[in-house]
């Protein structure tokens, strides 16, 4: 029987032990609806918790392996950099030694005052030492690694801020469920 036929079973009762029989299973039919209800409540709130703390977790791992690409990147880009200076710095020693030999040969072609007369030929400018490839294409490999940092950062924190604002909803979610059952507290479900 369903809760309407034994509500009327209670009303068309002809004597007290009928009421007292439909009305006790009446009883135990509301406070096992109760139970089910009070049951499927505590479940949704332990899967809104499980929700919550899963979205804190992944919250925390992502700003972690921001944390890890951050150093990451710094550290490579510091070893780049340094490769970098140690690159132009042999390249400015061998345009060094290129020039000193040439300053040095250039003495000994150099004629004396006295030869005014001399043939430009004889007096040509040794060859120039090839030039070091320029910084300008360094920078600009540099600003483009930094644009893509910047756009991995930019992407893991959205990634953070929807993460987090998640976490908020599902706690508002988890006090409203802990009001509507009336304890106010969390409940161990099994």
């Amino acid at each position: 029987m369903d809760v309407d036929e034994l509500l009327r079973s209670v009303c068309g009762a002809a004597s007290v032990l009928e009421v007292q029989q439909f009305g006790s299973v009446l009883v135990q039919r509301l406070r096992s609806a109760r139970q089910r209800r009070d049951d499927i409540t505590a479940q949704e709130m332990k899967a809104v918790m499980d929700e919550r703390d899963g979205s804190v977790s992944k919250c925390k791992r992502l700003e972690q392996e921001v944390m890890q690409e951050r150093e990451q990147r710094a550290s490579e880009t510091l070893l780049r950099e340094r490769g970098g200076a140690l690159e132009v710095r042999r390249q400015l020693e061998a345009e060094l030694q290129v020039l000193r030999a040439n300053h040095s040969s250039q003495d000994l072609l150099t004629p004396p005052p006295s030869l005014v007369g001399v043939s430009p030929l004889a007096l040509q400018a040794p060859p120039q030492p090839p030039q070091a490839p320029p910084l300008q294409v360094q920078v600009q490999q540099l600003s483009k690694e930094k644009q893509s940092v910047e756009a991995e950062l930019h992407r893991c924190q959205e990634a953070e801020r929807e993460a987090s604002e998640r976490v908020h909803r599902l706690e508002r979610l988890v006090e409203v469920l802990r009001k509507k059952v009336g304890t106010g507290s969390v409940r161990a479900v099994s």
